[in-house]
C-alpha cells in the first residue's frame, strides 16, 4: 500500500535517523512510502493543506516555539482525526499528555529498527483493516463503493422518507434506502443514532452538547435527550480504546 509520511523535528540528525529506519524497512517489505521532512511545526502546518495529506506523522515533542503536542492539537483541529500521530521523544513525562491528541504511539529514544519496524507493521495493518470495511451504496442508476471510515453521518432526506443522504469527508451521496437497514448493518462499525432521523459515525464526533453533536467537519447534528447518556458513555469508551493502544 501507499503511505505518505511526514517527519517534524528541529534536529536534522533525528530526521536522518528516522528516514534511514524507514528506508531500511522499505528494503525488507513491499510498501510504497513517501516522506516529507520539516524542521519546524510552522513549516509543517503551512504545507498541511488538507486532512488526509499524510497517513503518519513522526513528531518530536520538544521543539522551540510550538512543541509537538501543540502541533498535534492544531492538526486534530483542522480537522484531521485519521492521521496516525507518533511522538518520538526522550521525555516519558509527556506520554500522558499525548492522550489528549489521540496519539497512536509514543516511542522513546534511542530508536531501534526492531521497535520501529513493529510500529510500522501495526499502522499498516490498521490501514488495511480500515480500507477493507466498505459497502455498496445503490443509486437509482449506478452503485458507489464507500469506505465506512469516511462516513460522517447518514440521514433521512426531508420530505422523502424512502431516501437517504450519506455525508462523507469527501462529499455527499443520495439514493433510495431506509435508515433502519443501515443502523442494523453498521452497528458494529461505531455508528449510532443520536436522533431518529440520523445515524452518526462516532469516530468523527469531536464535541457533545446537551442537544447536539459536533462532527469533524464542524457540522451539527441533533441529539435526543433519551440518547444523550448512552452516547456520552460510548464516546468515552471509544477514546479509552484509542488510549489503550499506547504502550
Amino acid at each position: 500500500m501507499n503511505l505518505n509520511i511526514a517527519i517534524c523535528d528541529d534536529d536534522i540528525d533525528e530526521i536522518k535517523l528516522i528516514s534511514s529506519l524507514i528506508d531500511r524497512y522499505l528494503i525488507q517489505y513491499n510498501n510504497n512510502i513517501f516522506i516529507d521532512t520539516y524542521t519546524s511545526p510552522d513549516s509543517l502546518l503551512e504545507n498541511y493543506t488538507h486532512a488526509g495529506k499524510y497517513n503518519i506523522l513522526f513528531l518530536d515533542v520538544e521543539m522551540p516555539g510550538m512543541n509537538g503536542l501543540e502541533l498535534a492539537d492544531r492538526i486534530r483541529r483542522l480537522p484531521d482525526k485519521q492521521v496516525k500521530i507518533v511522538f518520538v521523544s526522550n521525555y516519558p513525562e509527556y506520554m500522558q499528555d499525548s492522550f489528549n491528541v489521540q496519539a497512536f504511539h509514543y516511542i522513546k529514544k534511542p530508536l531501534t529498527f526492531e521497535r520501529f519496524s513493529d510500529l510500522l507493521e501495526r499502522i499498516i495493518s490498521e490501514y488495511e483493516d480500515n480500507n477493507s470495511s466498505k459497502f455498496v451504496f445503490k443509486h437509482e442508476d449506478h452503485s458507489e463503493l464507500i469506505n465506512m471510515s469516511d462516513i460522517l453521518y447518514i440521514e433521512t432526506m426531508k420530505g422523502r422518507r424512502d431516501y437517504i443522504k450519506i455525508v462523507t469527508i469527501d462529499g455527499e451521496y443520495e439514493g433510495k434506502g431506509s435508515l433502519s437497514e443501515y443502523e442494523e448493518s453498521l452497528a458494529s462499525e461505531s455508528f449510532i443514532a443520536p436522533h431518529r432521523s440520523i445515524l452518526v459515525n462516532l469516530n468523527h464526533v469531536k464535541l457533545i452538547y446537551k442537544n447536539e453533536l459536533v462532527l469533524d467537519d464542524d457540522s451539527h447534528v441533533p441529539l435526543s435527550r433519551r440518547r444523550e447518556k448512552e452516547i456520552r458513555e460510548l464516546f468515552s469508551r471509544q477514546y479509552l480504546t484509542i488510549h489503550q493502544k499506547m504502550y
